[in-house]
Formats: C-alpha cells, sequence, structure tokens
C-alpha cells in the first residue's frame, strides 16, 4: 500500500511542479505528508523522473503478468529459427527453382534470358529482405514513440483527474496518444506485409531477421555511379537477349534499302515536317513515293530503326536517373546518420538536463524523446530508400528491369 501512495505522489509532484508555492502556502493539505518528501527523493533517482516512473511501473506490471512457460517458448522459438543473413535469402530463393537451372545445351540467347531471370529474382529477394529488415527496425522505434506518448496521456489523465489540468489539454494529449497507436496498428501492418513478400520469394517462414540493416559505405570509389550513362547504357543492352538480333536485322535492312535512299529519305522527310509545321497541319504529313527512291525494306528499316533508337535512349535516360537516385538517397542518409540523428539525441541530452534542473517539464522531455525517435525512423526509411535503389540499379545494368526504389 505504501509504494503505491508513493508512486501516486510521485505524479502529484508533477502536476503541481508548475505551482511549488503551493505546499509552502498549504503545508498540511494532504494527510500523506511524509510521501510527498519520500516520493521527491525518489524520483531524483530516475534520469528522466516522471516518465522513467511510469515506464518503470508499466514493466512491473507486465513482469508479473508474465508466466514462466511464456518464457519458455520464447526460448524454444529463438533456437528454432535461424538468423537470416541476405546470402541466405538468395540461396533460399534459388533452391526452390530448379526451373532456373542450365543444362548446358541453351543458345547465346537462352543463357542471357536466363541470366536476367536470376538477377531479377535476386533483385526482389534484396528488396524484400532490406524491406522486412527496415520495417522490423522501424517497428522497435514506433513501439518506443508508442510508450512515450501513453506515458504522456497516463499523466495527464493523472494530472486531470487532480484538478491541476482542464479537460480540453488532457483531450489534446489524448488524441496524440491515440493517432500514435493508430500509426502504431498501420507500422504493424507494414511489417507482416514486408515479411511475407520475403516469405513468399524464399516458399519458407522459419527465419528471424538481423536488428540492423548492412553499412552503407562512401561512394568516392565508384566508378560505376561516375561513368557516363550512354557507356553504360552500351554494357546493358549486350545483356539483352533479343538486342544484337535486332540490330543485326537494322545492319540488314539498311544494307538492302542503300545509302542513297536513305540520304534521300532523311532530306525529304526534314521537308515535309517543315512544310506541316509551318502550316499548322501537322497531319498533313505524307510520304510521296515519286519523290523518292523508294525501297520495299525502307519502312520496315525505319520502323526498326526508332525502336533501337527508342531503347538505347530509354536505357541511357534510366541508368541517368538510377545514378541520381543512389546518389540522392546516399546523401541523404549521410545527412540524416552524421548530422540529423546526432543533433536529436544531443537535443535530448539537454533537456534531460534541463528537466533535472526544473528548467523544462515533463512534457517538453517526452516531445523532446519522441522526436529523436522520429529522426531515427527518418535514417532507418533513408537506408531502405538507398539499398532499394542500388539493389535496382545494379539489377538494372545486369538487363533486367528497372524497379525504383520505394
Amino acid at each position: 500500500m505504501q509504494k503505491t501512495l508513493n508512486l501516486t505522489a510521485f505524479i502529484l509532484v508533477l502536476a503541481f511542479a508548475s505551482v511549488p508555492h503551493a505546499f509552502a502556502s498549504q503545508p498540511n493539505a494532504d494527510p500523506q505528508s511524509s510521501d510527498w518528501v519520500q516520493a521527491n527523493k525518489n524520483v531524483g533517482q530516475f534520469l528522466r523522473g516522471h516518465a522513467d516512473v511510469l515506464k518503470a511501473e508499466s514493466k512491473a506490471k507486465a513482469k508479473t503478468s508474465t508466466q514462466q512457460p511464456d518464457s519458455q517458448a520464447k526460448s524454444t522459438l529463438s533456437e528454432k529459427y535461424s538468423l537470416l543473413t541476405l546470402a541466405d535469402a538468395k540461396q533460399l530463393a534459388l533452391e526452390s527453382r530448379p526451373s532456373l537451372f542450365l543444362v548446358g545445351t541453351e543458345s547465346l540467347v537462352d543463357r542471357n534470358q536466363q541470366s536476367i531471370e536470376v538477377t531479377a529474382l535476386m533483385t526482389h529477394v534484396e528488396q524484400a529482405w532490406v524491406n522486412a529488415v527496415g520495417t522490423e527496425r522501424i517497428l522497435k522505434f514506433e513501439f518506443d514513440a508508442t510508450e512515450a506518448t501513453n506515458i504522456a496521456e497516463e499523466l495527464a489523465l493523472r494530472m486531470g483527474k487532480v484538478g491541476n489540468w482542464e479537460a480540453s489539454k488532457v483531450i489534446d494529449v489524448s488524441l496524440k496518444a491515440a493517432s500514435q497507436r493508430l500509426k502504431l496498428v498501420d507500422v504493424q501492418k507494414q511489417t507482416s506485409h514486408a515479411r511475407q513478400e520475403l516469405v513468399n520469394l524464399l516458399m519458407t517462414d522459419s527465419f528471424t531477421l538481423p536488428n540492423e540493416l548492412p553499412t552503407i559505405r562512401g561512394l568516392g570509389a565508384r566508378s560505376d555511379l561516375n561513368t557516363s550513362s550512354n557507356d553504360l547504357a552500351k554494357v546493358r543492352l549486350k545483356h539483352m537477349p533479343s538486342y544484337e538480333g535486332q540490330l543485326l536485322i537494322l545492319n540488314r535492312l539498311e544494307a538492302s534499302v542503300g545509302k542513297l535512299a536513305i540520304e534521300q529519305w532523311q532530306s525529304y522527310a526534314s521537308n515535309q515536317i517543315t512544310t506541316a509545321l509551318t502550316s499548322q497541319t501537322p497531319a498533313a504529313i505524307t510520304i510521296d513515293r515519286t519523290k523518292i527512291l523508294w525501297h520495299d525494306d525502307l519502312k520496315e528499316w525505319l520502323h526498326q530503326r526508332e525502336t533501337l533508337k527508342e531503347l538505347e535512349w530509354q536505357t541511357t535516360t534510366t541508368i541517368a536517373i538510377a545514378q541520381t537516385e543512389i546518389k540522392t538517397r546516399h546523401m541523404q542518409v549521410t545527412l540524416l546518420s552524421q548530422e540529423f540523428v546526432p543533433l536529436s539525441v544531443q537535443s535530448e541530452e539537454e533537456a534531460i538536463y534541463k528537466y533535472n534542473g526544473m528548467f523544462i517539464g515533463t512534457w517538453e522531455l517526452l516531445d523532446q524523446y519522441r522526436a529523436k525517435i522520429e529522426a531515427n525512423i527518418s535514417l532507418v526509411s533513408a537506408q531502405i530508400a538507398y539499398w532499394n535503389a542500388e539493389y535496382a540499379y545494379a539489377a538494372y545494368l545486369a538487363g533486367a528491369t528497372y524497379t525504383p526504389a520505394k
């Protein structure tokens, strides 16, 4: 009973912290006055004061309600499931897909196609793995944020109960807590979906995930990010199963049509376009076969050349976009990890000093704590986006379809 009174006293100390003279003017207002003295002594043992008191109280309740069989079950689960590295995930994904194996008699086109399919699968696994690991990490931060808002709500409710706060202030804090709980539910859903996507690729759910994402290195030695997108496009197109064949068809058609017919067509087409645009009737662009050396293969050559040019420029621009995406994501991670998060940690430490010196209240301290959590969530989100961009870029250079970072 004495412990319960002391804990209530802790909260009441907070409730009247803004009016310390109240204790002097009404020394006999509370029959349990000795509890106030002990409460002030005990609360100083907690770094974050009343917030930590409530946190300790909730943990004590949770510990009391936990039964021994539950802890044994947790131990059994941890022994059953192994920690899944990215290399393990790739291994499992390939082992479950024997259709991707070659038998050694395939053509060059078939081998290129198989290489692209394997690359695409590995990219999906990489992105699914990093999304699953990252969202689980974000979920842990969201649990911390929810705990902080729950503490704030509990303090507000108790202050409202003793009459130190008006109802509107209590409701405002409760609304923020309810909003955070809704956010937690949404992140739990995202985490579950991310894990299920990985499970679908691996065809097993018997694994646990690491607590941290891979370390992101500097980009100084990345020559591929500083290479011209035109040069990289040429390398990428060589991995395309049908590109070389289409190029051979274009060269054969060009030889059949002849250089003179092509030159006449280019001059004629330019004049027709100029005339149509000048007369503002673009739909009037037509071909008069009597004006040029028409060849039966000319139209097919034009279409084939257009198709390949679109493919080449699309490849070039996609690589340029992917390179920019990686550089931008890397810059975001760097700024968050080296500047924003450390500053948020320092800001929270300063808030603790001010709180212990009674310059700010518990509410400001909890707000600063939540701000630090949001900074860490932003960092993890940026890391996920970086790795998604990195994997998509590497896969595209190898011939697979580009899947932009989420």
